[in-house]
């Protein structure tokens, strides 16, 4: 149903009735999407014999762009124990205080939450999800401008099962010691920090020497990342024709894909 402007927020609702068993809808760019809608389809706990999708636990909401933090409230009511992927991307009238409804729940299922163009989100978002969250795999904040070190903090202390992290052109959130919070990820084996223009070499080589995870790094446009301390050093070597760098790094013997 993605980017289907004239579809009415009365036929999205109807599939509360006659789409029962569905576990998985997008709804991406679809302008009518308001609270209401997501209330309807969700559906409520207390009574769940006249509407609502039971089994719903995957959602694209991405661009729906009149949710509020009224949604999050209800998700956290009524769907914290079902959620499995939730795409939220340019969800922009949703804040830091619909995060902080989740903070009083948990989502033991949530693996996936991606949270591109929210752009107004701070740390306190961080720190409500990253405590509702604890085994979410799969985290993009592209563009969350607002964040600071302190996110990459907060995930390293409660998110031991991250294994993707899309941090890219996120301002002043990623430098060299946040990278340092990174490293510690248990599981960690993708990092995406495109455009972020603190990270220098030296913060990349301590990822790199540090996680023994890690297997794919991307830093295109880190204008620094030839920077070390100061010094320009030699670039990483791509392979003829490509973006991309292949690094044998010690101690762990294992191959990493950078891209340039």
């Amino acid at each position: 149903m993605k980017n289907n402007w004239n579809i009415s927020a009365m036929a999205i609702m109807d599939l509360s009735v006659v789409g029962r068993e569905l576990d998985e809808i997008d709804l991406s760019n679809c302008r009518k999407v308001r609270d209401d809608v997501i209330e309807r389809l969700i559906g409520y706990k207390q009574d769940s014999s006249r509407f609502g999708c039971s089994k719903l636990a995957q959602l694209n909401l991405s661009y729906c762009k009149y949710l509020t933090d009224k949604t999050m409230l209800h998700f956290a009511i009524n769907a914290s124990d079902r959620l499995i992927s939730l795409n939220l991307t340019r969800c922009t009238t949703i804040t830091d205080n619909g995060f902080a409804l989740w903070s009083q729940v948990k989502f033991p299922l949530l693996t996936k939450l991606i949270l591109r163009d929210c752009t107004f989100i701070s740390d306190n978002a961080i720190r409500s999800l990253a405590n509702a969250c604890p085994n979410l795999e799969e985290l993009d904040l592209t563009f969350c401008c607002v964040l600071t070190d302190n996110s990459l903090a907060i995930l390293y202390l409660h998110c031991k099962c991250l294994r993707i992290l899309n941090m890219s052109f996120c301002g002043s959130a990623v430098s060299d010691n946040s990278l340092v919070s990174v490293s510690r990820l248990p599981l960690l084996e993708k990092l995406i920090i495109t455009g972020c223009i603190r990270v220098t070499r030296q913060g990349v080589d301590m990822l790199l020497s540090t996680s023994k995870t890690i297997k794919y790094l991307d830093l295109s446009q880190c204008p620094r990342a030839n920077i070390y301390q100061g010094a320009l050093v030699e670039p990483f070597e791509k392979v003829a024709g490509t973006r991309c760098a292949f690094l044998k790094v010690r101690p762990y013997e294992r191959i990493v894909k950078l891209i340039l």
